[in-house]
């Protein structure tokens, strides 16, 4: 899951997972109640920042994904969660406080946030999806 990360060691990747299983290349948008995204912050200077690498989704279903802080009312539209990500470069850590130094995105921007990292966006195109038990 974290082979992006520069210190990723590849022989983790023959080690077998018990509960999830990873794919890889899947398609933006397509998610199924209970898988595991990550959205990558890519700006530089707050990627930096412990904590604000990059934000695991786990999907819920009906459009919401989780919300470990309880910052959006127990969950996060897809929309809501790439913003926050986003927001982070303008030091929006938290969205009651920090307001004020939101950028507002139109709708066509926070669409382009939900592509892949290889054409501009922020998700990461691994997905940990539960095993069928």
């Amino acid at each position: 899951m974290w082979s992006f990360e520069k210190d990723f060691d590849a022989r983790e990747t023959a080690r077998p997972g018990k509960l999830l299983n990873l794919h890889t290349k899947v398609a933006k948008g397509n998610f199924v109640p209970g898988d595991w995204s990550y959205l990558l912050n890519t700006d530089a200077s707050s990627a930096g920042k412990t904590g604000y690498e990059g934000s695991n989704a786990i999907y819920l279903g009906s459009n919401r994904f989780d919300d470990f802080y309880n910052d959006h009312n127990h969950s996060y539209t897809n929309e809501q969660k790439l913003e926050e990500v986003f927001q982070w470069r303008h030091g929006v850590f938290n969205s009651v406080r920090d307001v004020a130094k939101r950028e507002v995105l139109s709708t066509h921007r926070v669409t382009l946030l939900g592509e892949n990292i290889a054409t501009g966006g922020l998700l990461i195109e691994t997905r940990l999806i539960p095993s069928h038990f």
